[in-house]
């Protein structure tokens, strides 16, 4: 016997304020009452996996098949569940959301199937249950869609507040703290993203950032290192030291082994298990909507069948992705829509997929000529910029001030797709020993290399280390190390000036290079590195110079047109390298510019 059941509620909200929430179906079946789900992946042969899970009503244990989920963001979501014992066969539940005058209309689709008499005779109690329980869950989604309540006059107590204040975080940051720390869920406390606290508090993410990592220091925070699986953005192992990284991490869910990228798949978050919060979070659900955000739209295809998707996307870069087969990129830009796509999932991949489509909805046909199912999902290929990855970090100064000891296994190299490494060069330095003797110079020296650090900080870059009179530095933001690069000189200039004509020349290039450790501290190798030290050897006193490369970077060109520099343009023959490599050579500031 089979019992269908259809539910209607209507919300005065946008359904793109509504959306997030009502598809995170991990928070929405907590809000139902369903207790926590355990979760286990069996490998398939033809790739992915099988998920089966499980939950307890008291002495009972429920087990059940689930296959993957269908969703069209953010319009509807679809749940299957294959139930391995129990009065239930199958249970299949579909949400759609529909754009109504000033408001949101969400409809729910419920089908049970009995497994026998008892089933059949239980099916009107649970229908009755499950509707109590949607409800719950609904109207918790639409009250976090409503404006946050004004904050409470008084602010709870913080410990470390004084250190941080002692690090010059000001009275209304550090009360936002604490009434973040006391006032969030424990689901919220186990896993922070400073950049998302930061856009919700409507701060500077650096300040907040930085505002974590002393609050971590002063013991209200841990730190963790989470690596995310490329395919399924999830977290598949989480340390809390550099160190403890391994080589490879092995998603089971998506039934594949891979090696951690420094700058991608490496992130940096925080959790409040100092304060005994965000300990112990159940899980409710691990298959859902929210938990890959940047999913579009997802549907199975059957083996030797078809299925249609019908999308709305922004545009931007895309990839159609048969999970355990391939995937094709493609761009999507604006204009009209085109015919509907006929995309055929085979042998050789994914097929018939344009590198640009014109037109934000997507119709395609999907047919699988192979002899078992498939997951068609459409991805947006850019990771959020609320990540702060492993290599953001390690490339800010006070990060490195504050865990020096924050360094990768031995012999454990991560690649990371670009950096901007940075090389000075102080001319001049063996006369300046010569002429005052090895103490006075060696201070001189010294109190220059913290000049060097204060700039290099202020925009966010990190010194990876000294090399005689040299420094090497690291920038995540090529725009970020021209600017400092500039100032270099000047900020050199006001220390040695009295003494002796002594001037910086400073040489960048910006590209990938290999993460590693060496000497005790984390440290970057590879032809990045290589170019950068010898491009600083082709900069004249108080002079930058650059790649060619480097300098059709956006932010790099944007810094340049800020102060409306004029490169001087040459190839310059460098060792090591087969050919003249560009060079870019701009004279530094002779002081600060203010803006």
């Amino acid at each position: 016997m089979t019992g269908a059941y259809r539910w209607r509620w209507w919300f005065p909200c946008s359904r793109d304020l509504l959306w997030p929430h009502v598809s995170d179906t991990d928070s929405m079946n907590r809000q139902a009452g369903l207790p926590p789900v355990n979760y286990e992946y069996q490998p398939l042969v033809e790739g992915g996996s099988r998920t089966r899970a499980s939950i307890r009503y008291g002495p009972v244990r429920v087990e059940w098949f689930e296959p993957a989920f269908e969703w069209t963001a953010p319009q509807s979501y679809a749940i299957e569940r294959h139930y391995v014992s129990g009065p239930l066969r199958v249970f299949k539940s579909r949400t759609v959301l529909l754009e109504e005058l000033q408001g949101t209309a969400v409809e729910m689709n419920v089908e049970m199937q009995a497994r026998n008499l008892l089933g059949a005779m239980a099916l009107p109690v649970l229908a009755q249950i499950g509707r109590r329980g949607a409800d719950r869950a609904l109207r918790s989604a639409f009250r976090q869609t409503q404006k946050a309540k004004p904050e409470p006059t008084s602010v709870p107590r913080l410990f470390g507040r004084e250190q941080l204040r002692a690090a010059g975080f000001g009275t209304q940051l550090l009360d936002k703290l604490a009434r973040f720390a006391d006032d969030s869920d424990d689901r919220d406390l186990a896993k922070i993203r400073a950049y998302e606290v930061a856009d919700k508090w409507v701060e500077s993410r650096q300040t907040v950032l930085r505002l974590f990592l002393h609050a971590t220091r002063v013991g209200i925070f841990n730190l963790s290192w989470d690596v995310l699986c490329p395919s399924c953005r999830g977290t598949k192992q989480s340390v809390d030291t550099l160190s403890k990284l391994g080589p490879a991490v092995h998603c089971d869910a998506c039934n594949i082994q891979f090696g951690p990228q420094f700058d991608r798949s490496v992130e940096v978050t925080f959790n409040a298990h100092p304060l005994g919060k965000g300990v112990e979070t159940p899980t409710y659900c691990l298959a859902g909507p929210h938990m890959s955000r940047y999913v579009a739209a997802q549907v199975p295809v059957a083996a030797h069948g078809a299925s249609d998707m019908s999308v709305r996307v922004l545009p931007g870069h895309y990839a159609a992705n048969a999970l355990a087969l391939s995937q094709q990129a493609f761009e999507v830009r604006s204009g009209a829509p085109v015919q509907p796509l006929h995309v055929q999932l085979g042998a050789r991949g994914v097929l018939d997929i344009p590198p640009v489509i014109a037109g934000e909805l997507l119709q395609m046909q999907i047919e699988n000529t192979l002899d078992h199912e498939l997951l068609f999902r459409i991805e947006r290929l850019e990771w959020p910029d609320t990540i702060v990855t492993a290599a953001d970090i390690t490339a800010m100064q006070e990060f490195r001030s504050l865990f020096s000891s924050e360094v990768l296994a031995p012999g454990l190299q991560l690649s990371i797709r670009q950096m901007s490494v940075l090389f000075t060069d102080l001319v001049g330095s063996t006369e300046l020993y010569s002429k005052t003797g090895d103490a006075p110079a060696f201070r001189l020296v010294t109190d220059h290399f913290e000049q060097l650090r204060e700039v290099i900080a202020r925009y966010d870059g990190a010194i990876v280390k000294t090399i005689g009179d040299a420094v090497m530095a690291v920038f995540r933001d090529s725009g970020q190390c021209l600017e400092a690069a500039l100032r270099l000189p000047a900020a050199v200039g006001s220390v040695l000036s009295e003494t002796a004509a002594l001037v910086l020349r400073v040489g960048f290039h910006s590209g990938p290079c290999i993460a590693m450790q060496a000497n005790g501290r984390l440290d970057y190798f590879g032809t990045t590195v290589n170019l950068a030290s010898r491009l600083e050897h082709e900069a004249g006193p108080s002079e930058v110079a650059f790649s060619a490369a480097t300098g059709t970077f956006p932010h790099l060109e944007a810094v340049i047109q800020k102060y409306s520099l004029q490169p001087r343009r040459e190839r310059a023959v460098i060792k090591g390298f087969a050919e003249p490599v560009g060079v870019l050579k701009v004279p530094a500031f002779k002081a600060s510019p203010t803006g």
